[in-house]
């Protein structure tokens, strides 16, 4: 996201306390003064009134907007409507009296002495300063907005990165802009690459480099940017702050240089990302392959990245992986067991969990772990299914679920099991183990729904089965079942 989607909080975020309390204090001015001089002028004139009490009320009705998601006040055409009908606003207070009264009253300030003619001087240049810039701002803004439009059609990429760099020779110091424009320089180096032109495909990367360092000295508060940044760098090669000095052309003409020492490697911007976004699932997966790489000097920073990701996405069974293996090289084998554990719980039958497992029961010499017989117990299951074995599928099940309890698919298997040997209660409570740990499994609410139904709860069967309506994949099924419900 470009903005906080928060009027309060964009503008906290970029100005600060007192920021805030301008901006706060603005709008105030803006919504009281409306709608005081709409009460004062009713009697007189209601339809100066009307026209006074639309004026506060569009501006009120911006601000709310702003507030609750959209973003419209800091686009071009919005906010210039929003300030126009703002001095709408403060220009209806003069009444027609005052108007036929004094028709030309105007305020005059004489230059009576040299302190004057500097203070005009200096507003002068601040009021042409601010036109400048917004000027540059506009201009900018179009050559954004044009890039961005072509660049969604990947034959025209070229001519999308001529308008951007055009924006920013504008005014380059425009987040967005920037960001669009190393995107769009990215995704030219994927295609010279693709069309066998390396070395064109080199030289657009280092300029899609320049391009995110251009965002990150705009604005270096996006993850994304680090982010892309970082990938970028890993294409290269250049994981940590060791590579050869190389320069770039800007869209000037000048030549921009960076070396191992003035521009951070992938795994710095990785992490970057990664502490303006602590729930990034990619930034986890490649600054911790990061550190896999170089387990041997990252493998401190790599147990702490590991641990926090399973916090976060306690179900990512690559992370419980990676964690075990830097246990393992720590030496710490129980805490790798545990994480191997927790790994096999969301998929038993991942390679390199099972992988892990068997080199790690050799070290810790526990041939007849629970886990090892896990893995050769596995193949049964699909067997005594086949046969219809109910019975020996049930006892099975209940062993393999006792080693690993948080697993769906034992659950599962175990509630099936009951189910076809009509234990409806039993299978009951399997489902719902098999629920707690997948919530919106549509096979286990189904056949939790069939079991309640089984057992004469029809009222909890139907609740689910209505729940199903929104699967497409049950929906015919469910409202069969709910037709066929006693009412």
């Amino acid at each position: 996201a470009n903005n906080c989607h928060n009027e309060v909080l964009e503008i906290w975020s970029q100005t600060g306390s007192i920021g805030l309390g301008v901006y706060l204090w603005l709008w105030i001015v803006i919504i009281v003064f409306g709608f005081h001089f709409a009460k004062e002028f009713y009697p007189v004139s209601p339809e100066k009134s009307a026209w006074v009490w639309a004026l506060a009320s569009g501006s009120l009705g911006m601000f709310v907007d702003n507030f609750f998601g959209n973003v419209s006040i800091h686009f071009t055409i919005p906010a210039f409507l929003f300030w126009w009908q703002t001095g709408l606003l403060f220009g209806m207070p003069r009444s027609d009296q005052q108007s036929r009264t004094h028709p030309s009253e105007w305020a005059v300030w004489r230059l009576t002495n040299h302190l004057h003619t500097i203070l005009l001087c200096c507003a002068a240049g601040c009021v042409l300063s601010i036109c400048v810039w917004n000027f540059r701002r506009e201009f900018q803004e179009v050559y954004y907005f044009r890039g961005f439009k072509i660049s969604k059609a990947n034959n025209m990429l070229d001519l999308a990165r001529q308008e951007l760099e055009k924006g920013w020779k504008w005014f380059p110091r425009e987040v967005n802009s920037n960001y669009e424009m190393a995107n769009t320089l990215a995704r030219l180096a994927q295609q010279s690459y693709s069309s066998g032109l390396g070395e064109q495909a080199d030289a657009y990367k280092k300029k899609a480099i320049w391009g995110y360092l251009e965002s990150l000295n705009s604005n270096a508060g996006y993850d994304e940017i680090y982010f892309n940044l970082a990938a970028l760098q890993s294409q290269m090669g250049w994981m940590d702050n060791v590579f050869s000095e190389f320069s770039v052309p800007t869209p000037w003409g000048e030549n921009a240089i960076f070396s191992g020492k003035t521009m951070p490697g992938a795994t710095f911007n990785y992490s970057r990302a990664l502490a303006i976004n602590p729930l990034s699932m990619d930034a986890y997966t490649f600054l911790g392959n990061s550190y896999l790489q170089n387990h041997a000097k990252y493998r401190t920073e790599g147990l702490l990245l590991f641990e926090q990701a399973v916090r976060f996405f306690p179900r990512n069974k690559e992370f419980w992986v990676n964690l075990g293996f830097l246990q393992i090289q720590q030496g710490e084998n129980q805490k790798a067991y545990e994480s191997i554990r927790q790994a096999m719980n969301i998929d038993p039958t991942y390679e390199f969990a099972r992988r892990n497992l068997g080199l790690l029961l050799q070290r810790m010499n526990r041939p007849n772990d629970p886990l090892a017989q896990l893995l050769n117990d596995l193949p049964k299951i699909n067997a005594l299914i086949g046969s219809k074995n109910w019975r020996e599928l049930t006892s099975l099940a209940e062993r393999l679920s006792g080693i690993l309890p948080d697993n769906f698919q034992m659950r599962f298997v175990l509630a099936n099991a009951y189910f076809e040997q009509r234990l409806y209660d039993q299978a009951e409570r399997q489902y719902l183990e098999a629920l707690r740990i997948e919530p919106d499994n549509s096979n286990a609410l189904n056949n939790l729904a069939m079991a309640l139904r089984a057992q004469g709860k029809t009222s909890e069967a139907r609740a689910l089965y209505e729940r199903l309506l929104d699967v497409s994949a049950f929906a015919e099924l469910a409202k069969k079942s709910l037709e066929s419900l006693p009412k």
